[in-house]
């Protein structure tokens, strides 16, 4: 259960919530990267104008599909949810959404197939 963050393109940071061998994802793991990417935001100069997802990844959750990029005002994103499985898929999803679209909400996710 580890919290990392990684900045793409010098525009978005990914705020990664790891729930290693969760089945679910608790409101409280919710809650928790929200408040992670609220932090890195408001607190850390370097963050001020960059967009912000947080990402919860419970290891062993079922998949969660298709999601939107969901902005508030301040340009942090309402917290994507994802398996260990599909978290490449979230991640590339959010950074071509991030580049495509500054204010608006975007489909992001693997797409459903079968």
């Amino acid at each position: 259960m580890a919290s990392t963050t990684g900045i793409v393109d010098g525009v978005a940071a990914l705020v990664l919530e790891f729930k290693v061998g969760a089945t679910t994802f608790d409101r409280s793991a919710i809650e928790q990267a929200h408040d992670y990417a609220l932090d890195l935001k408001n607190f850390h100069r370097g963050s001020h104008s960059l967009s912000i997802v947080p990402i919860v990844v419970g290891t062993c959750a079922k998949p969660q599909g298709t999601q939107e990029l969901q902005w508030a005002s301040d340009m942090v994103a309402a917290p994507l949810l994802a398996n260990a499985d599909e978290l490449q898929q979230i991640i590339n999803h959010s950074i071509k959404g991030k580049r495509s679209t500054r204010g608006q909400s975007v489909a992001t996710g693997p797409t459903q197939t079968g």
